[in-house]
């Protein structure tokens, strides 16, 4: 990055994007174009508010676009006294910068910036997608998914730190609430009541091992989390409701988890909370074979949403940073991993562009 790009960099970590600050969102999405537009660039942008913020910038060159997708929110900082340096000061040693979405996901953001600026000075075909509260469901990408229709590109990146290794699918995610109801009685007389926390434990928490996981050659083995369980009230009272929270991690979707949840005990009730798709692997351009081919996500992106838009073209996650520092207190992302997401994503638009 030149001075001006490391400027705006700093500038974006300063922002406090947290999820669900959808006007800070909006904002920071304006300011990307703008950034974008400097020195008098004629770029075609669309944008909406309607139900979460999103901005879809391209070039005016013909042909499909190398699509960068990216999203503008961040995680919670948290308690700002665990960190060693201000979350929004953007400091900079040792040739790293520390910060809140330094690595999650402004650097992938950054790269695809510099990029598409120099597509459109060199009158090539690229876009830039920005997204909104990503970290809390994919809001903003599924916003622009339906808002938009159709978007004909010829590669899409979804630029989350890789560690620049081209990665080429992640599972779906399902989240499952599994609810148990009993008959609440006198704690010395359970034998008068229905424990819903036995009945959950019973049809559900004791057979989780049963899990009939799949596999997929790339995206990995099939898992299933057991991540809350609210159940009672006060000791004395038999439990008459009781819930299990559960995250689920597929190749083929949600669809057979549930099927074996629902058959396991007629006493239970399983509700779905969320279901996000895979993304499968899709035959990829020759020009990715010279870059290092890195194990399938293992978080949703992005992707699971914009898939529905691409029709068959291929996609893939691909940006710089570690995936050890995403989420974490002391984010911080190597300049050096954002240079070489800026060469990795010019070289390839270059390519499919002039192509």
């Amino acid at each position: 990055m030149n001075d001006e790009e490391l400027e705006f960099f700093v500038s974006l970590i300063g922002r406090d994007t947290t999820s669900g600050a959808l006007a800070a969102q909006r904002e920071a999405q304006d300011a990307c174009v703008e950034f974008l537009r400097s020195g008098g660039r004629e770029l075609e942008v669309t944008s909406s508010d309607r139900t979460y913020p999103w901005t879809l910038v391209r070039t005016t060159a013909p042909g499909d676009p190398v699509l960068f997708a990216s999203h503008i929110d961040t995680v919670p900082v948290g308690e700002e006294s665990d960190w060693s340096s201000p979350p929004r000061d953007a400091l900079i040693t040792d040739g790293r910068l520390h910060g809140r979405g330094s690595v999650d996901m402004k650097a992938g953001l950054m790269a695809s910036l510099v990029a598409l600026r120099r597509a459109a000075d060199k009158g090539l075909p690229a876009a830039a997608l920005l997204t909104s509260d990503e970290e809390i469901g994919l809001k903003g990408a599924d916003a622009a998914a339906t808002e938009l229709g159709s978007l004909p590109v010829s590669l899409a990146v979804i630029g989350e730190p890789t560690a620049n290794h081209v990665c080429y699918g992640h599972p779906g995610v399902s989240w499952i609430e599994v609810h148990a109801r009993g008959r609440a009685a006198h704690g010395s007389q359970p034998h008068e009541g229905e424990n819903a926390i036995a009945a959950l434990s019973e049809g559900l928490i004791s057979r989780l091992h049963e899990f009939p996981a799949g596999h997929d050659d790339y995206l990995g083995e099939d898992t299933i989390n057991l991540g809350v369980i609210r159940g009672g009230s006060v000791p004395n009272i038999v439990p008459d409701r009781a819930v299990a929270t559960l995250d689920v991690r597929t190749a083929a979707g949600s669809g057979p988890a549930l099927a074996w949840l629902r058959g396991l005990d007629e006493r239970l009730e399983v509700v779905q909370l969320l279901d996000i798709p895979p993304l499968e692997r899709r035959p990829a351009p020759a020009v990715l074979e010279r870059f290092p081919t890195g194990s399938a996500m293992s978080g949703a992106t992005d992707a699971a949403m914009l898939q529905r838009i691409l029709g068959e073209a291929p996609i893939v996650v691909w940006g710089p940073g570690g995936t050890d520092q995403m989420h974490r207190v002391d984010e911080r992302v190597e300049l050096s991993q954002i240079d070489e997401a800026i060469e990795n994503y010019w070289a390839v638009t270059r390519e499919l562009g002039a192509s």
